[in-house]
């Protein structure tokens, strides 16, 4: 027995550092003195086994790991997103404004060289070009676009042309796409007018040359002719005395009398008098705000016969000779009788028979 404990310790030993390796084995209590040995079988050896057998530990809890709170900074705004709140008035000037702008009534209209003409004002056109290729936007001849026009989307490429020479020079708006897909807007502001563009870019379709009609120029243009018409009238009336035939005028004959016969007679002639052919009936300024008597030649029944005449420049002008004649205006006893008798008097060159 002697020889054999060593060697079974040994053992022991090895075997504890064996099973070292794979289970952790906890601590020993700290070193208790041993008791005096009781006899095997007694309540104090039992006692002893209790208190030797080691107690059942409870599983340690897992551990959770949770992300610390950033800091809490009084000063920062609300940075949490939130959809802006669209009023009842601005969703109706959206759709408004998009109804406008793809206006289905505003159809393009082919022109000469290529041009697509659009009606300016009536919608936001819509321009297709492509990559690799041009669009040429023609705006009216004679204007000048004030400083860069401005495009939503920065892969567009704009740039200027001119064509023609003064007063037909024209700006050209010369715009291309980088990429495909692309769908933006333009506004080209100019010396005249706003335009308002929708550029779309495609893979091969696009569109070589765009104009416009302008209803509002087509307007001036009238409204100028109208005016240059009325000036040239109103030029032709002041350096015009009268259209009256070229005669001598010691071949005038001032012979006549003229009277008011019934009413007002407030268009009464100023003269009367004739060239041997054709009798000129001179009328007061203030009937050319009135309404024109009509004239009649009165014959030796007292009767009125109706005669041709023309009314210019002021004259009542008779391609005849008469005795008598009479200007009449209104009917029944509110009418208005001016007569004109010749031979009753002997007029001069600047006065009439009253």
């Amino acid at each position: 027995m002697i020889k054999l404990f060593p060697t079974l310790s040994i053992l022991c030993l090895v075997s504890g550092i064996a099973r070292a390796d794979i289970v952790s084995v906890p601590p020993l209590p700290p070193a208790v003195p041993n008791p005096a040995p009781a006899a095997a079988g007694t309540p104090a050896q039992a006692t002893r086994d209790a208190d030797a057998a080691p107690a059942a530990q409870p599983a340690p809890a897992p551990i959770q790991l949770r992300p610390a709170a950033p800091p809490v900074d009084d000063d920062l705004p609300n940075l949490t997103p939130h959809k802006p709140a669209v009023t009842t008035p601005a969703k109706k000037a959206v759709a408004l404004s998009t109804r406008w702008a793809g206006s289905p009534s505003a159809v393009p209209v082919a022109g000469a060289d290529g041009r697509v003409i659009f009606e300016f004002g009536a919608s936001a056109p819509t321009v297709v070009c492509s990559p690799l290729h041009v669009c040429d936007v023609e705006l009216e001849p004679g204007e000048i676009v004030n400083g860069k026009p401005e495009i939503g989307d920065p892969r567009w490429l704009i740039s200027p042309a001119i064509s023609g020479e003064e007063p037909y020079k024209t700006t050209h708006v010369v715009i291309k796409p980088t990429e495909v897909n692309l769908d933006t807007d333009l506004i080209i502001a100019t010396n005249r007018r706003t335009y308002y563009l929708r550029l779309v870019s495609a893979t091969k379709d696009f569109v070589y040359h765009v104009s416009f009609h302008y209803r509002d120029t087509e307007e001036k243009e009238w409204a100028a002719l109208q005016a240059r018409e009325d000036t040239d009238r109103a030029k032709k009336a002041s350096s015009e005395v009268s259209t009256l035939p070229n005669i001598a005028v010691n071949q005038l004959d001032f012979n006549y009398w003229v009277h008011v016969a019934q009413g007002a007679g407030h268009f009464k002639p100023v003269r009367v008098f004739n060239d041997g052919t054709h009798v000129f009936i001179q009328m007061p300024a203030s009937m050319k705000s009135e309404e024109a008597p009509a004239l009649v030649l009165v014959n030796d029944n007292g009767d009125d016969d109706l005669v041709n005449f023309r009314l210019r420049n002021g004259y009542f002008i008779v391609d005849r000779l008469f005795q008598r004649a009479a200007l009449i205006a209104g009917i029944g006893d509110g009418q208005d009788r001016v007569e004109i008798i010749r031979g009753s008097c002997t007029p001069s060159l600047f006065t009439s028979c009253d």
